[in-house]
């Protein structure tokens, strides 16, 4: 089987270069695989490929887990889930070491950093923890950039901490949990073919963590967050090392997300704040954006046209130029 999937890899890259463009959602092409796929082939992480300054970084309580690269203005990023990882924002990130250091960490409970949850994992304690990062590296000001979940948390820190914050970039982020928003779009794109094979999927607790996301993607999920079709190298590098968490811990923050009241909280904030979000982001519907922004009303928002939950992957030149830009303007002000 692995030898079949190195095959595979070396067709599909082929393919790939020789292509005009890649499968997008709008192709609206059926992925079913006869099999489940149990053996998950290796490749190491693009982490062992990057130029990058890898450490564990005790803040007190725990170790976290840290990379940096690039020189400049701070920028830490923080990945998705809840129970996500640093691993989603390589190797596009590598594109802002030009003009900012970047800073990956893992969150507590969440891939290689510890996982002790003392009093148990809440999305403050996440913050406090950043924070804590924050003056062990010995920052005194950063640019935050959140993703999905991790936009969720950047909020949280802008209530928290704001005197600590140059600067914040919310992409695809989660909003306030008791935010009245449209149905999510994502069976308007999946066939009833692929709703009962993802569903057979979902429901296999025989399946590790890693086969499920594997065989999700393989059979059409990639298309609940993202605009163009995973590359099976890129399927195989987000099953095993993207989604790493302890015990339970996606159940327990989901439900502490629910104890924040976000809305009415940012009027009066004066943090410079860029939100982008994905046209094709199915993860909500076309209200989410301009709801999300009336109540962070001092945000820029963008909207890309042809991404979904990852604008940085679906248009990085776009996403890039944008985030230096937002980068020099909050240079220039200091």
């Amino acid at each position: 089987m692995i030898r079949i999937i190195s095959m595979l890899l070396a067709l599909q890259a082929t393919v790939l270069l020789a292509a005009e463009k890649r499968e997008s959602i709008f192709d609206r092409i059926v992925n079913i695989e006869d099999e489940l796929i149990l053996d998950v082939p290796n490749l190491p992480p693009l982490c062992d490929k990057l130029d990058l300054q890898r450490q564990k970084i005790n803040i007190g309580p725990v170790n976290l887990y840290v990379e940096q690269e690039g020189q400049g203005i701070p920028i830490v990023l923080l990945h998705g889930g809840p129970g996500g990882t640093h691993h989603g924002f390589h190797p596009f990130f590598s594109r802002a070491k030009k003009f900012a250091k970047i800073i990956y960490y893992d969150q507590r409970g969440t891939g290689q950093s510890d996982y002790i949850p003392d009093n148990g994992y809440t999305v403050s304690q996440a913050a406090d923890d950043l924070d804590l990062l924050r003056k062990k590296l010995g920052i005194e000001k950063w640019v935050i950039l959140g993703h999905s979940y991790g936009g969720f948390l950047a909020q949280v820190y802008m209530l928290k901490y704001p005197q600590n914050i140059l600067g914040v970039i919310l992409v695809s982020a989660e909003t306030d949990q008791h935010l009245t928003l449209d149905r999510r779009r994502l069976t308007d794109f999946l066939s009833e073919q692929e709703l009962v094979k993802l569903r057979e999927i979902a429901s296999n607790n025989s399946l590790s963590m890693e086969q499920k996301a594997f065989n999700m993607f393989l059979n059409g999920y990639w298309k609940a967050q993202h605009f163009y079709k995973f590359t099976l190298s890129e399927n195989i590098r987000f099953s095993k090392y993207y989604w790493k968490q302890d015990t339970d811990f996606n159940r327990v923050m989901s439900e502490n997300m629910f104890t924040y009241h976000l809305v009415g909280q940012f009027n009066n904030s004066t943090i410079p704040t860029l939100m982008i979000e994905g046209l094709w982001d199915l993860t909500w519907n076309t209200d989410k954006p301009q709801k999300f922004h009336d109540y962070i009303p001092n945000a820029t928002l963008v909207v890309f046209e042809n991404s979904g939950h990852q604008s940085f992957v679906d248009e990085p030149e776009k996403f890039f130029s944008l985030l230096q830009d937002f980068v020099s303007n909050i240079q220039q002000e200091q």
